[in-house]
């Protein structure tokens, strides 16, 4: 129901195996050692497969894992971005966007080639899959893809700055951890809340 190249099969007794393909590369994971087993079997039975035991790289994301939990980045992705665009050796930033920074139409601006824009903001894109920190300023500048100005190239390079300096930086699934999200509202917040005047402090928590 999630999406047309994930299944999912439930067994008896809780346990889950989940299978997804893309193309003909193939990952899957589960709950049993004995349901990867009989898997693997079936498959190696109807096609020519080679198994190359725990995932380690797909698609650009790299995967650790460990008996803590399971770490992905896109570290050696990023270092391409970086390279693309003639960044690898940048001065980095602390921060993907300059704080109160507010991008605009800028119609009065000089005009960037759309199409390098267009690149760049994609490279980004492709990023967010696990650094949920550019989510942000990624959405921002693609905004402007159409008619992309000086300001919103330099936001877009500030973002690159920052990638040079936090390439090692993923996510982290902790074994048993818990299941809680948590998010941040800054100032601009205008929600239903008792005190607009303290807005930035809030942090709201869902449980699983």
């Amino acid at each position: 129901m999630s999406d047309h190249t994930l299944f999912t099969k439930n067994e008896g007794g809780g346990d889950v195996l989940i299978v997804n393909l893309y193309v003909d590369d193939l990952i899957f994971t589960g709950s049993s050692e004995k349901i990867f087993k009989e898997f693997k079997s079936s498959m190696k039975k109807e096609f020519e497969m080679i198994d190359m035991g725990c995932m380690r790289y797909f698609l650009g994301v790299e995967v650790t894992q460990t008996s803590n939990g399971i770490f992905i980045c896109q570290r050696k992705y990023a270092n391409e971005v970086l390279e693309r665009f003639g960044l690898q050796n940048c001065s980095s930033v602390s921060n993907p966007i300059v704080p109160g920074c507010k991008l605009t139409k800028d119609v009065r601006g000089l005009k960037v080639d759309a199409t390098t824009y267009k690149q760049m903001v994609g490279s980004l894109i492709c990023l967010t899959a696990t650094r949920p920190d550019l989510t942000y300023v990624v959405s921002l500048v693609a905004r402007f893809m159409e008619a992309p100005m000086t300001m919103h190239q330099q936001a877009v390079k500030r973002v690159l700055r920052y990638l040079r300096g936090t390439t090692e930086l993923g996510l982290f699934y902790k074994r048993e951890g818990e299941e809680n999200l948590v998010a941040f509202c800054d100032s601009d917040y205008v929600g239903d809340l008792e005190d607009r005047k303290s807005t930035s402090g809030y942090v709201f928590k869902m449980s699983n």
